[in-house]
């Protein structure tokens, strides 16, 4: 969407700022809908649910066990112990490789060509 806004844009206007602009804006307002409904549900939803509780619609708070603490190293030999948590790890670190392998062969020709940042935005 910003990509393209370049293109249409009258020559000596900074297209690259009115991209960094729109994008700006919708972070922003991204932020406000998130307050806003922060806001809400302090006001209307977590009253409702404590008026609930008080008055027995609701079953009791559960209370939580206590759990041992475990060092450092026996947290990361249960982590080790975890086939799926080995898993996740390979999976990060194999997505890192492909990122930085992507930016090393991917991005260059498009600075050859002279075409910088909007040449890549565009070409997605």
């Amino acid at each position: 969407m910003f990509s393209e806004l370049r293109a249409g844009l009258p020559p000596g206007v900074d297209g690259w700022g009115m991209s960094l602009k729109g994008m700006m804006t919708i972070v922003f307002g991204f932020g406000l809908g998130i307050v806003g409904i922060y806001y809400w549900m302090n006001r209307v939803v977590v009253p409702q649910v404590e008026a609930d509780r008080a008055a027995g619609k609701m079953g009791p708070v559960k209370t939580k066990k206590k759990k041992e603490k475990l060092s450092v190293g026996e947290s990361m030999a249960v982590l080790a112990k975890s086939p799926y948590i080995r898993d996740l790890a390979l999976l990060v670190v194999a997505y890192g490789i492909c990122i930085n392998l992507v930016s090393l062969f991917y991005f260059p020709p498009f600075y050859v060509a002279g075409g910088g940042c909007w040449a890549y935005s565009t070409s997605l």
